[in-house]
């Protein structure tokens, strides 16, 4: 056999072999058993691979299928040669939410220049996770105590309030966080929050922080974001039930395990590992937000609305004093499922129970997502925004009934937040729910009167 014919024949070689070895990887996917190994999409996927090595074992004995694969290949590597190289050479062309797909070195080194979690900055047991102790990484400047928490000593008992959310609660870049002003007022308290944190890691921080540490105070007062606590719920609890940590919580899997060294995989690589399972992601998710209500589904007092809004178009028109905006009704798209619920609903029981082992008041803030704040101030509301308002309104009411039979007393600063947005500019953005400066001083001002009076009975 000549030089040439072996060269040529190599192209279909290696699909053969890469081909069997997808095959193989994609047969056993999990250690765990508690991952259930086969699904369509993974069905799927393996028929389709399959394939691709039936028709690679085939071209050995076939010329033409040998050069054209010898061609097809010789091209895509070329292809991801130059795509590298552009990658390296221009990495901010990469968003930050898509930092994932890459190798793990470089994704901390691109994301530590952001100013975003790396295990660098992020200190972690377990499913809970904190800023590292003492320093600032990626807390944009803020002063970070020895626990890892946004605040400016550790927790002097006796506390009057622990007050326990995600990044709305650190405030980050902003000077004056709610547990600052609340001092400011005569009012001890001390912060438990970090961004991505979700009703599990609540919970774990106030156990392991406060309870566990025999830290005195009078109430703990959770922060919950709904729908936003939903989907962190259940990704706590399939973490924890494959045998995750903090890092599973956080991160998306690849396809496969790939036998190469995180230094010396190229980037390419990485992404072509991780993008199919992202690409699923995303194709399931607008699936199941294809199953939404119409118009024609939603409650009958909204029935007139919804004729009115037949005609409109699509998009949710939203008009203030200080911003005109349209956005896509996509961001209106509710999402929940009873297995989220109970996420929710385990975290306030074992909080409530904490709280009564440690002598303080249970106390929950039921606070609106941003289209929950925006979906009453949008102008002739397509059926999205219609549905949306009736979900969280029925989200709402069963949140408190769960939260009154935990033993929590809630506070929702929903109609406050929404009467304080049509005035003025109280959000960084109409895509998110973080609170400028003035937000979270209207926001104290609401609330330091109410905790100081349920602290007083």
């Amino acid at each position: 056999m000549t030089l040439a014919r072996v060269l040529g024949a190599l192209p279909s070689a290696a699909l053969f072999l890469a081909s069997a070895g997808l095959v193989y990887a994609l047969w056993t996917p999990s250690n765990s058993p508690a991952i259930f190994i086969f699904s369509k999409a993974r069905f799927a996927a393996i028929a389709g691979v399959s394939a691709v090595a039936v028709y690679a074992l085939a071209s050995l004995i076939a010329a033409r299928l040998r050069a054209f694969n010898a061609l097809a290949l010789y091209t895509v590597l070329a292809g991801l040669v130059i795509v590298e190289a552009a990658l390296r050479l221009a990495p901010g062309m990469i968003p930050d939410h898509l930092l994932f797909l890459l190798p793990d070195e470089a994704r901390s080194s691109l994301a530590r220049e952001r100013g975003l979690f790396t295990e660098d900055n992020v200190a972690g047991k377990g499913l809970l996770y904190t800023h590292k102790p003492g320093g600032d990484g990626a807390a944009g400047g803020m002063k970070i105590d020895a626990n890892g928490f946004r605040n400016d000593a550790l927790p002097a008992a006796p506390l009057d309030v622990v007050l326990v959310g995600a990044s709305l609660l650190e405030a980050k870049g902003k000077p004056r966080e709610l547990a600052r002003q609340f001092r400011g007022r005569g009012m001890s308290a001390y912060t438990l929050a970090m961004g991505g944190w979700g009703p599990g890691q609540y919970r774990d921080a106030y156990r392991e922080f406060i309870v566990g540490r025999g830290v005195a105070h009078k109430a703990v007062v959770v922060f919950q974001i709904l729908p936003r606590d939903f989907a962190l719920a259940t990704a706590y609890r399939h973490a924890a039930e494959t045998g995750g940590d903090w890092r599973d919580y956080m991160g998306r899997p690849s396809m496969i395990a790939l036998p190469l060294l995180d230094t010396a995989m190229p980037w390419v690589v990485s992404i072509l590992n991780k993008l199919p399972y992202h690409l699923f992601s995303l194709a399931r998710a607008k699936a199941q937000a294809a199953k939404t209500p119409a118009a024609e589904t939603i409650a009958q007092d909204a029935a007139p609305q919804a004729a009115s809004s037949a005609a409109a178009p699509r998009g949710a028109h939203i008009r203030l004093p200080y911003v005109e905006e349209t956005l896509s009704p996509n961001r209106f798209r509710w999402h929940e499922t009873e297995r989220a619920w109970a996420g929710v609903q385990q975290s306030l029981n074992d909080i409530a129970a904490l709280a009564a082992r440690a002598g303080a008041k249970p106390l929950a803030v039921l606070f609106p997502d941003i289209s929950t704040i925006l979906a009453p101030l949008v102008s002739e509301p397509p059926a999205e925004v219609l549905d949306w308002r009736r979900r969280a309104a029925q989200a709402a009411v069963r949140y408190k009934a769960m939260a009154r039979a935990a033993g929590f007393e809630t506070i929702d600063v929903g109609a406050p937040l929404q009467a304080w947005t049509r005035v003025e500019k109280i959000t960084d953005h109409l895509r998110t729910p973080h609170l400028t400066q003035r937000g979270l001083d209207l926001l104290a001002d609401h609330l330091a009167p109410i905790l100081e009076r349920k602290l007083e009975r």
